[in-house]
């Protein structure tokens, strides 16, 4: 018996040192991370690396004070110097912005990192970007959500007690479904690729099961899960603060000034200048890689192509029920397409305008505000920069509307 108690007496006081090593560490690393940020604050507001998409220390810290997040996708990565990444603080929102998302992350993935990291968005003025490339199609590319995919927010998610067994459920599911995909393309293509989320897969698989055995598996493996996710925790605050650290990168954000009308003929010289070869009023250098050569196979090219019966309308939903969970009310940006491309490949308005419609219908049911705005502009020149991503116009239409509705905060 003495031995026995001897050997507990250990055990304690092994684990009492580790954990006074783990929250000194962490403490450490959160002072390290707020100190670097207001350091290099406009530069890592607008970066997006995977480090940020798929972690939790850096999105918290740029969440601080009245910041504002946007989530999106390749928009972010827009050319232009009107982009919404540029424009915020400014002379009528004291904040500075955000930007969560790049290539490939859509409903699921920001449905994820909202459960994740609530208390960094708990209060604060959000926006979604939503993309009618989302729903092209049946199925999204399993390929780029497994890229995506944060097991760490995915953990978060799961033991966040606020959002509804219901919404778990129907991610556990989706990730399974997707995962399935991925895997299966991997073995048609004999791709020797290692696969790097099995832990998720068995979470996934025994919270989602009917199974009573699986439901005590769960029960009993939620220790050794809650024990995972405080070291991926702590490991994301590590490799973030090693990352801002070592960043060098320097970045004059220029300042933006609310004179709408002097914005929006800056924009028009700016489109101008940059669209020459084409009709389409993209920018050059895109028109020649990606549209030149191949114009006249375009034609009707998406004709086909299904909008309204893509699994991406239930991730849309799924998005907005997380968010009805967390009481959270993002503002939902209806974005349109170019439509001299779009009218060119068959996606004409008579197929477009129910997308436009259904995105905004189902948002507005579930209590969400919309900004529509800019779909009765989508002809205006410039608005665009390519056939997809908002332009020199665009953006300075967006920041209007965001700027507007948020106020000064």
């Amino acid at each position: 018996m003495r031995k026995f108690f001897k050997l507990a007496i250990s055990i304690i006081g092994i684990i009492a040192i580790v954990c006074i090593f783990y929250i000194g560490y962490s403490n450490y690393l959160d002072n390290k991370i707020e100190e670097l940020y207001k350091e290099k604050e406009d530069i890592l507001s607008t970066y997006n690396t995977p480090l940020k998409n798929k972690g939790t220390a850096w999105i918290d810290r740029s969440m601080m004070g009245d910041n504002l997040g946007v989530f999106g996708s390749s928009e972010f990565s827009s050319i232009v110097k009107q982009n919404i990444k540029n424009n915020f603080p400014n002379d009528k929102y004291i904040g500075n912005i955000s930007c969560m998302g790049k290539a490939h992350v859509q409903n699921m993935l920001h449905s994820i990192n909202l459960g994740a990291n609530y208390k960094s968005f708990k209060g604060k003025n959000l926006v979604v970007i939503e993309s009618m490339q989302w729903f092209y199609g049946m199925e999204k590319d399993a390929n780029a959500f497994i890229a995506n995919f944060s097991d760490l927010q995915f953990y978060e998610f799961m033991q966040n007690d606020l959002i509804s067994e219901k919404n778990k459920d129907y991610l556990c599911k989706r990730f399974l479904e997707l995962e399935s995909l991925r895997m299966l393309e991997v073995r048609e293509k004999n791709k020797d690729v290692g696969y790097e989320y099995p832990r998720v897969h068995i979470l996934a698989k025994i919270y989602s099961s009917d199974n009573k055995v699986y439901r005590l598996v769960y029960q009993l493996m939620r220790p050794y899960y809650y024990a995972e996710y405080k070291m991926l925790l702590l490991r994301d605050k590590n490799i973030t603060y090693k990352y801002f650290r070592d960043l060098n990168d320097k970045y004059d954000k220029p300042e933006f000034k609310t004179d709408w009308d002097k914005q929006l003929e800056e924009a028009t010289r700016q489109g101008r200048s940059a669209c020459t070869n084409n009709d389409l009023l993209v920018y050059d250098a895109y028109y020649n890689e990606y549209l030149k050569d191949w114009w006249d196979s375009l034609k009707d090219s998406k004709k086909d192509m299904p909008l309204l019966e893509s699994k991406e309308w239930k991730d849309y939903e799924f998005l907005l029920s997380v968010c009805k969970d967390l009481n959270l009310k993002p503002l939902i940006i209806n974005v349109p397409c170019n439509p001299r491309y779009y009218d060119y490949v068959g996606l004409t308005l008579d197929k477009r305008k129910p997308y436009y419609d259904r995105i905004s219908d189902i948002a507005e049911d579930n209590g969400f505000p919309v900004y529509n705005g800019l779909i009765p502009k989508e002809n205006e020149p410039y608005l665009f920069q390519d056939v997809m991503h908002l332009g020199w116009r665009g953006w300075i239409y967006l920041t209007e509307e965001l700027t507007s509705y948020f106020g000064n905060n």
